[in-house]
């Protein structure tokens, strides 16, 4: 892609080039793990493409602004703590727990579950590459892809652009670990919810990555958490509490922080 081209188109058109990028990058690790065994209970060998939105805002910030536009993504992907709103962090790091223990009621009283699930000390072993993989993500799905559309839009239409194109993008791995039609669709409610939350802590915190690294790490770990304590992950409560989270913050001020964006990266 050339620099005239990317960079005088609208931040969408840039945020679905960047999407096409993620998508391209991806497809070579979909090949390879539909034969590769899950990596954990619920978790296709095909995470490890969590690599892939990182290193495309990379070379999507490199190839369309420059140096210039490296450093400026990276500026707002570095996990650095925000000047203000630090009670975000821990906000984002105890919510999801909160989703894991509401579902984990909730479960026990529907049915049993027989699900494999990790040994505790493995689960603890998983924490370091939760919280890589969930910045690796973050450093795309937020500090480019939001960074560039929270100028021209609101929270929550932000939220809902990357949503669409983040759920997209699990599909196959989703697929690959043999979830239903069902499941899948209410894996996608509370994903694009989930993503609300998301972009509202990236925006309130001052356009950093850290909060809303926190938030998914800890999603991640406590569904499989839930899974190792005697829970199988259910995608409608999971949905149901995303959804209410998202409500409550975006009515608490859902267009703070939209006033940065790409065009510092010029």
């Amino acid at each position: 892609m050339s620099r005239a081209s990317t960079g005088t188109s609208s931040p969408l058109g840039q945020v679905l080039a960047y999407a096409a990028l993620v998508f391209a990058l991806t497809a070579p690790l979909w090949l390879m793990s539909s034969k590769m065994r899950p990596l954990a209970p619920g978790l296709p060998a095909a995470a490890v493409a969590v690599v892939c939105p990182a290193l495309a805002a990379w070379v999507f910030a490199q190839a369309t602004y420059g140096s210039v536009g490296v450093a400026a993504w990276w500026k707002h992907a570095r996990l650095e703590l925000p000047a203000r709103g630090h009670w975000l962090l821990f906000l984002a790091s105890t919510l999801p727990i909160g989703v894991m223990l509401i579902s984990m009621i909730w479960q026990r009283g529907e049915t049993a579950s027989h699900t494999r699930a990790l040994a505790p000390i493995t689960l603890f072993a998983f924490v370091p590459a939760f919280l890589i993989g969930a910045w690796l993500e973050e450093a795309g799905w937020s500090a480019l892809a939001a960074e560039t559309l929270l100028p021209a839009r609101a929270v929550v239409s932000t939220a809902l652009v990357i949503g669409a194109i983040w759920a997209l993008w699990h599909l196959i791995p989703l697929t690959q670990v043999g979830h239903s039609p069902t499941w899948i669709a209410w894996w996608i409610v509370g994903t694009v919810a989930m993503r609300v939350t998301l972009v509202w802590l990236y925006a309130r915190s001052d356009h950093h990555a850290l909060a809303p690294t926190l938030f998914h790490a800890s999603d991640n770990l406590c569904w499989q958490g839930q899974i190792s304590l005697g829970a199988a992950f259910d995608p409608r409560m999971h949905s149901v509490l995303m959804i209410g989270i998202a409500i409550i913050l975006v009515a608490v001020n859902g267009r703070a922080g939209t006033a940065c964006g790409m065009s510092r990266f010029k």
